[in-house]
C-alpha cells in the first residue's frame, strides 16, 4: 500500500491538515501524534500558530528526513519560517511515547494553561484501532484531557472502503471520542492526495460551535484561507490541492457513514426510524389543513389534522425529499439584518419560518433543516 510519495505529498498533508485548522479558526497551541514531516509544514502555514509540539518515537525518522527526503520537510518558502521545518522556533520535538508523554505532562499544574486547540493523529491506525485500545481507552481520554475546550481532533482512519460496507475505525473512533465527551463529528474522505486508494479522515470537536467553521459557503473558507495561511515567499497560493470548492465537498459525509453509524449498538432512534419507517401508517400532507384556531380570542393559526391519526403514524413521509436546508453563515445574515426589514418582506418570512418549524441536526453536520 502507497502511503506516501515525494512527488505528491502536498496533496495528502493538505487533506490531512487543513480542513481541521480551518474549523477551528484561531489555532495558536498544536500537537502532532505519530505523524510523518509533511503536516508539521502544513501546520506551520497557518498564521495564528505559536507552538507545535510533535511527538515521535523514533528520532531516527527525523534525522533521515532532514538528510535524505528535504522536500519533505522544507519550509524554506514559508514567510518567516527556517529552512527545515524542524528547526523553526515554534516547534518542540519530544522523542517519547504519546500516552506515557501525555499521562506525564497532564500531571502538572501548569499543563491546564497551555492545552492543545488541535491535535492531529497520523500514521497511528495500527495502535489506534487495536483490542487493547479499545478496552481501556487511554489514549482518547488522555487526547480529550489535553485540548482545550474548544479543542478539536484531526484523524487518518486510513484507506475507504470500496465496498460500500462501512469502516470499523471510524465506528471505532466516533464511539469514544463520543462516550469521552466530544459532541460534533465531520468524517470525510479524498481521493486525490496521491495515494492510489480512496483516504478517510476525522475532524472529531469537543463543541459544537466548530460546525459553523466547518459548514462555511466556498466564498467564506476562501477568504479563511487567504486570511488565515502565511503568503509564500514564491508568490504561490499556500495550499496546491485544497480550495473552499473542495472544502465544501467534504461537508456532505458518505452513505457509508450513516450505515456505520446505525450499526452501533444499541441502535441511536433516528436509526431504528428509518430503517422501520415501512412498517408504520403514514398520514398524507393532504389530511392536514392550515386554518385559525377556535379555542379562543388570538390564538393564532395553527396545523390541524382532518382524520384521526394513530400511535406511531409518520407524517407527511412523502415529503420528505422536499428538505431545505439553511447553513450556518445563511442563519447568520438573516439574524444580523431582520431587525431592518418589515414583517411583510420575504426574508422576514424566512426568518419565522425558520424559527418556528426548522430544527438544528446534532451529530455529523450542522444546519437547520425544514420539511
Amino acid at each position: 500500500m502507497l502511503q506516501n510519495s515525494r512527488l505528491s505529498n502536498e496533496a495528502y498533508y493538505e487533506s490531512l491538515v487543513h480542513p481541521g485548522l480551518l474549523a477551528h479558526e484561531k489555532s495558536k497551541n498544536i500537537a502532532i501524534i505519530g505523524s510523518d514531516q509533511g503536516t508539521l509544514r502544513e501546520v506551520l502555514k497557518h498564521k495564528s500558530v505559536e507552538n507545535v509540539t510533535m511527538l515521535k518515537v523514533d528520532k531516527g525518522v527525523i534525522e533521515f528526513s532532514c538528510k535524505y527526503i528535504f522536500s519533505w520537510t522544507d519550509c524554506s518558502d514559508i514567510t518567516n519560517s527556517t529552512p527545515c521545518c524542524f528547526d523553526n522556533s515554534h516547534v518542540e520535538l519530544v522523542y517519547e511515547n504519546a500516552v506515557e508523554w501525555l499521562q506525564k505532562e497532564l500531571n502538572h499544574t501548569n499543563f491546564y494553561e497551555k492545552k492543545f486547540d488541535v491535535i492531529i493523529c497520523d500514521e497511528l491506525r495500527d495502535f489506534l484501532f487495536s483490542d487493547s485500545l479499545y478496552q481501556n481507552e487511554i489514549l482518547f481520554s488522555l487526547l480529550f484531557q489535553a485540548l482545550s475546550n474548544d479543542g478539536i481532533i484531526i484523524m487518518n482512519l486510513g484507506k475507504s472502503s470500496l465496498t460500500g460496507m462501512p469502516s470499523k475505525n471510524l465506528n471505532k473512533a466516533t464511539s469514544l471520542l463520543e462516550k469521552i465527551g466530544m459532541e460534533s463529528f465531520h468524517p470525510y474522505e479524498n481521493f486525490h492526495q496521491g495515494l492510489t486508494e480512496l483516504w478517510s479522515y476525522l475532524v472529531g470537536c469537543k463543541n459544537k460551535e466548530c460546525r459553523d467553521n466547518w459548514q462555511s459557503n466556498s466564498a467564506l473558507i476562501e477568504v479563511a484561507i487567504h486570511e488565515g495561511l502565511n503568503v509564500l515567499n514564491s508568490g504561490k497560493p499556500p495550499l496546491r490541492y485544497l480550495d473552499g470548492s473542495i472544502m465544501k465537498r467534504f461537508q456532505v459525509p458518505h452513505k457509508v457513514f450513516e450505515r456505520e453509524y446505525c450499526r452501533r449498538d444499541p441502535i441511536p432512534k433516528y436509526c431504528k426510524l428509518l430503517s422501520s419507517y415501512k412498517n408504520h401508517g403514514n398520514v398524507a400532507c393532504s389530511s392536514f389543513d392550515v386554518r385559525g384556531s377556535t379555542i379562543g380570542k388570538n390564538a393564532g393559526r395553527g396545523v390541524f389534522s382532518t382524520k384521526n391519526i394513530s400511535k406511531g403514524s409518520l407524517i407527511a413521509l412523502e415529503m420528505g425529499s422536499n428538505t431545505i436546508r439553511i447553513y450556518p453563515d445563511s442563519k447568520y445574515i438573516i439574524d444580523t439584518n431582520i431587525h431592518v426589514l418589515e414583517k411583510k418582506s420575504e426574508l422576514y418570512a424566512v426568518f419565522a419560518y425558520m424559527y418556528e418549524y426548522g430544527f438544528s441536526v446534532q451529530f455529523y453536520v450542522s444546519f437547520v433543516s425544514f420539511r
